[in-house]
């Protein structure tokens, strides 16, 4: 689980850097002078990662005497990641990576020993960003040494130590979403909402906790190219939550055949989202595989959609052999397009519904041992 999480966070850092971000005819300039203080071996260049409508924006500095300078032009604040000395987020290590706002004024950014302890100043984005940072941060440095701890056991293959920093990260986990969602409620109106959301509830949308923040929202928040989106990513989530009836769809099997998944209507059903190339679906599959051998008779099945690429077919079939998957297995493979991944909200894999004998979703994400536990619940003899 904590391997999962760490390879999530990763990509999650990546889905920040490319996040649909409003776009205003109005826009101000703005500057962003940075100093490097006490940073041995600093590299010559600084990246910028931004996005405009989902489509990512990068630009460089050259760093002079540790400084180094970006321009340009904002409508409101825009979620930016800076990286020293290399130009991907998605490969770069957290203590050379930064989060930044840019917006219109003068801004200025001091890091000191490393470029991941840097202070912003310059415009009220940032300054709610400092105040979020402050807050987290009893919770975010211990999660920090819990990731050196992980790996150290991790080379040394010590299962149980391994498990135990699990758990630790899960609690620390849950506090640090208690975290956004306290500092949301305290400042609704602050101009970082949507950032904090995306960090609270990065995947799996809880509708009752976010609806109400979400409303609270000011309107030019709303209304922005962001909050759009997760307005549609919510009204998504309040269809897909747990009681309500489970959207229907027809997608092919692996031989082509179209497969209804009302079709399965009286069984309990984990609509199971994966892919070949996702490897924290493939360290849950022996865990689904376990259940489904569990119960398969006893009113359950398992329908798998895979989000592999055009181009994966033979990996997509590879991976049902390999891993031992009995159950019907769909997909228009579509990749992050699948349609019934959109139908469903689904923005990060593995995830799961479960659905129960009348259609209605009873149960969602449901992993490891949770799953049987769940299916215990539900099952009787």
């Amino acid at each position: 689980m904590f391997k999962n999480l760490i390879e999530m966070k990763k990509s999650f850092l990546w889905l920040l850097a490319t996040a649909p971000l409003a776009v205003c005819a109005q826009t101000k300039p703005y500057t962003l002078t940075g100093e490097l203080k006490n940073i041995k071996e600093a590299p010559s260049k600084v990246f910028l990662w931004y996005a405009v409508d989902g489509k990512p924006v990068t630009d460089s500095a050259t760093v002079t005497a540790g400084k180094y300078a970006f321009k340009g032009d904002a409508a409101q604040p825009v979620n930016a990641t800076l990286i020293l000395g290399a130009g991907n987020p998605r490969t770069a290590e957290a203590k050379n990576t930064a989060t930044v706002f840019l917006e219109a004024g003068a801004l200025k950014a001091i890091s000191i020993d490393s470029f991941s302890n840097i202070t912003v100043k310059g415009g009220a984005a940032n300054t709610a960003y400092d105040q979020l940072k402050k807050e987290q941060k009893p919770v975010s440095d211990q999660m920090q040494a819990l990731m050196g701890e992980y790996r150290a056991a991790y080379e040394a293959k010590n299962e149980e130590k391994l498990k135990t920093i699990e758990a630790r990260y899960d609690s620390l986990d849950e506090l640090s979403k208690a975290g956004y969602e306290s500092f949301l409620k305290k400042n609704p109106t602050t101009p970082i909402a949507l950032y904090v959301i995306r960090n609270w509830m990065p995947y799996d949308i809880d509708v009752e906790k976010l609806d109400p923040i979400f409303n609270k929202l000011p309107e030019a928040t709303k209304s922005s190219a962001s909050g759009k989106a997760l307005q549609a990513k919510l009204e998504v989530a309040k269809k897909t939550s747990i009681g309500k009836e489970a959207p229907d769809f027809t997608m092919n099997d692996t031989l082509g055949n179209p497969v209804k998944l009302s079709s399965l209507r009286g069984k309990y059903v984990l609509l199971d989202f994966w892919a070949s190339w996702c490897g924290p679906c493939r360290r849950e599959n022996p865990n689904v595989v376990k259940a489904f051998n569990e119960y398969k008779d006893k009113g359950f099945t398992v329908l798998g959609v895979s989000l592999d690429q055009p181009t994966g077919k033979e990996k997509w079939l590879k991976a049902i052999h390999d891993d031992g998957l009995t159950w019907t297995h769909l997909s228009d493979l579509q990749f992050w397009n699948n349609a019934a991944a959109k139908e469903y909200g689904v923005q990060a894999i593995p995830q799961n519904f479960l659905i129960d004998p009348q259609g209605k979703i009873a149960g969602k994400n449901l992993r490891g041992e949770d799953l049987e536990k769940k299916l215990a619940e539900l099952i009787k003899g």
